[in-house]
């Protein structure tokens, strides 16, 4: 087995995302924690490759020859020209050999962080290897020991905390929302888009942003919503002005990247849906402009939570699992309930419950929220050739096919991004 594959890698990250959180729970020491990530990185390593003489001998025989040491020390969490700490193999070596009587005290508890945080991210990666979600495996097993001891540590919030903090979303779309379900039918109508731009200046300004783009580029400046609309058609109007609808909830600088990625999964949401007979594109679009909705919701929490989750995420662990350890769900099932309270369609608000776990619901539009996030590679959960395979299957697409679609081209609704 290659000892450091993709599956292998990720498992080691989240084990030393997990084991940093644990130690700073414990009130261990900066250099203690550092000594504990290296650990977790090279933990599944066996023990012999980690007393040769350097670490320049120990890459020697793991990698091909070609390699440079700036591309192998990385990996190994390791910095440049310096070799394997000998309290990182100590930590290794009680962890391994807990009878061990050479062990100080401080190492021993170094390896029992490390210990458990192992076993607590291999029983995440079974839940789901046997089909089950890792919300309802933490839910159904409290009196797991290590999950019990995980959770105590690391879990920062509820679903509770979170259902007041809804209503204080940056701005409370209410115009925004008679203007997503008039965009939503399916027969759209001049007179209906006027009125719809008619209804806030915002809304107008923008729909004239993006046509006077040079993505447009109009001979003549474009002065009235009218002549917007004719120009750039019905479509590209009902795909910008849902657009623009929303943007005001990411108005604040941290949620940028947020909205950028949102405004990219509807374009591709839309082309994929293009591509199946399953979903209707306008729905695609409009599911992938609030597929997210959920993370915004969370960063409403005390501050805490986000700073947690991005330490956990900058280290190499998946958003989602990030998520559901932390508060006992994702940001799938905070955007569900925000589309709940914001009355969207039952179809939708399920579809953005399940886009990370599509083989739990029948809604074919979770699935292509599914394979718009894996094209996208956004890798906000554990990676699942079986999921993907059945979602792709759902939607009567081949993974050929979408290997070599072009789903990447630019679009107006860019210019609001």
């Amino acid at each position: 087995m290659d000892v450091f594959d993709a599956g292998l890698r990720s498992h080691c990250q989240r084990v030393a995302a997990w084991s940093h959180e644990l130690a700073g729970d414990l009130r261990m020491t900066g250099e203690e924690s550092q000594l504990l990530e290296q650990a977790a990185l090279l933990h599944h390593l066996p023990l012999e490759m980690l007393e040769k003489e350097t670490v320049n001998r120990l890459c020697g025989e793991l990698w091909p020859a070609g390699q440079t040491q700036s591309q192998i020390r990385p990996a190994l969490g390791v910095p440049a020209q310096v070799g394997i700490p000998a309290k990182v193999q100590q930590i290794l070596e009680a962890m391994r050999h807990p009878d061990n009587s050479q062990r100080t005290d401080r190492i021993s508890a170094l390896a029992g962080i490390l210990e458990l945080a192992d076993v607590f991210d291999e029983q995440l990666e079974l839940a789901q290897f046997e089909g089950h979600a890792i919300q309802q495996m933490l839910e159904t097993t409290p009196d797991d020991p290590v999950i019990g001891a995980v959770l105590a540590s690391l879990r920062k919030a509820t679903r509770a905390d979170l259902l007041p903090l809804i209503p204080r979303l940056p701005v409370y779309p209410a115009i925004a929302m008679k203007a997503l379900a008039v965009l939503g039918k399916p027969e759209l109508h001049l007179r209906e888009v006027e009125q719809i731009s008619a209804m806030d200046q915002v809304l107008a300004g923008q729909l004239l942003q993006a046509a006077n783009s040079a993505f447009f580029s109009p001979r003549y400046p474009l002065k009235t919503v009218k002549d917007a609309i004719n120009f750039i058609g019905l479509e590209e109007t009902r795909r910008v002005l849902a657009a623009a609808a929303l943007r005001p909830l990411f108005s604040a600088p941290k949620m940028k990247q947020l909205w950028q990625h949102s405004i990219e999964t509807a374009q591709v949401a839309e082309r994929i849906a293009g591509m199946s007979d399953r979903v209707s594109p306008r729905e695609a679009f409009l599911a992938g402009l609030v597929h997210d909705i959920g993370r915004l919701a969370i960063s409403l929490l005390p501050a805490e939570v986000s700073a947690v989750c991005e330490r956990l995420t900058g280290k190499g662990c998946e958003t989602t699992v990030a998520e559901v350890v932390l508060l006992g769900f994702d940001h799938a099932e905070a955007g569900a309930d925000v589309l709940e309270i914001w009355k969207f369609p039952r179809d939708m608000v399920q579809a953005v419950r399940h886009h990370h776990s599509p083989d739990w619901t029948d809604s074919d539009l979770a699935a292509l929220l599914y394979v718009t996030e894996f094209w996208s590679a956004a890798e906000e959960d554990l990676p699942s050739n079986s999921v993907l395979r059945s979602a792709l299957r759902r939607l009567g697409i081949s993974a050929e096919d979408l290997g070599t679609a072009d789903l990447a081209s630019a679009s107006a609704v860019q210019v609001l991004a």
